[in-house]
């Protein structure tokens, strides 16, 4: 009979600057034997022009080591220029059963930021992951990770270079007459039915504009539950007051603005040494998180992108990571190295590995 072999399952890149693919190893129990530095080896894949597979080490990369490592190796050997990346490794588990249909989780997972420079690429040269990825121990006593005696290594990449181009694509904007009408409505006050007191200051609005803008707030303002949005909320015949008091007066004008008319206050730029305009995109995308309206945060993204200095690079970097998203990391790094690298390539001198490690459910990629 032939030996098993991992299969290899590509998924469709979301944009052309990222790809996740997966390697899938089954039945696991007939690789968790292999001796140190001998990978399972993922099929080829392509992203920005070059070739790329997954290598995982089921008996530790390094001679005795306790930990199963992982890699990302760049195969083309004939790139001329470096090739900067964002990286995440998950272990994937199927919630309900891997044939019972349920959703895939990610119950493991670590990411990093790397350099690929020009050459061809060996198991040591050409990679970046993590050489100390999990405790083989702890793979083999997990039901979870190894359900079916299978496991799923999920490698999510992006191209960082090119992330800024991304970004300021931008959403499509309204139509400009559309555009001023929402605004007049607004400035005026003409119709409105809602109103949001935000720490003593009141803002008119109307629900419908608000409500097909976002999901949230078509469920705060038109749901059964009618709840308040962190504050609290009084109804009458005529209008709505809500309260909310976790969010500056400021900043809830500017997503307000932006809800009726796709624009954001100006906001310094590379030149200005002041931070305040960095500080209120960053707490405009925090709010464009929590109110999934997209259009805002793709625009926060790509002001705070243009906007990177050494002195908001670390808040931006990290309310990046917190959200998940990718190409704004992506930004950030292509202009200064974050605060915490990853393991590098692997190598037989340097054990260390950096990164974040950290078991969780994986959040949503929002490419």
């Amino acid at each position: 009979m032939a030996a098993p072999s991992p299969s290899s399952g590509d998924r469709a890149p979301t944009r052309e600057t990222a790809s996740t693919q997966r390697l899938t190893i089954a039945p696991y129990s007939s690789f968790s034997g292999l001796s140190s530095g001998k990978p399972v080896i993922s099929g080829l894949f392509s992203l920005g022009g070059h070739l790329w597979d997954i290598l995982f080490f089921p008996g530790g990369y390094y001679s005795g080591s306790p930990y199963a490592a992982v890699f990302l190796r760049l195969v083309s050997s004939d790139h001329r220029e470096q090739v900067r990346v964002l990286v995440d490794f998950t272990l994937v588990y199927r919630r309900g059963g891997m044939t019972g249909g349920g959703e895939d989780d990610g119950s493991y997972t670590r990411c990093g930021y790397h350099v690929f420079g020009p050459g061809p690429a060996t198991v040591g040269r050409g990679c970046f992951g993590f050489p100390e990825f999990i405790l083989q121990h702890d793979l083999a006593a997990s039901g979870v990770l190894l359900r079916g005696d299978r496991l799923v290594v999920e490698c999510a990449v992006l191209l960082a270079a090119d992330a800024d181009e991304v970004l300021r694509r931008g959403p499509r904007p309204l139509d400009d007459e559309l555009r001023r009408g929402l605004r007049r409505m607004l400035e005026d006050g003409t119709g409105a039915d809602v109103t949001f007191v935000v720490r003593g200051e009141r803002f008119r609005a109307h629900r419908c504009v608000l409500a097909a803008r976002s999901p949230v707030l078509l469920a705060e303002l038109h749901g059964p539950a009618a709840r308040a949005m962190g504050g609290t909320q009084d109804t009458d015949d005529a209008t709505t007051t809500i309260t909310i008091d976790d969010m500056e007066p400021d900043a809830f004008a500017a997503m307000l603005r932006f809800a009726y008319d796709d624009t954001l206050p100006e906001l310094p730029g590379n030149s200005e040494r002041d931070a305040t305009g960095v500080h209120m995109a960053q707490h405009l995308l925090a709010a464009a998180d929590l109110y999934r309206m997209d259009a805002l945060s793709q625009a926060c993204q790509d002001r705070l992108a243009r906007c990177v200095t050494p002195a908001t690079a670390a808040d931006t970097y990290a309310l990046a990571d917190r959200l998940g998203l990718r190409l704004l990391k992506a930004a950030v790094v292509g202009t200064s190295p974050p605060p915490a690298r990853a393991a590098s390539r692997p190598s037989r001198t340097a054990r260390g590995s950096g990164g974040s490690r950290r078991p969780t459910r994986r959040p949503q990629r929002r490419w």
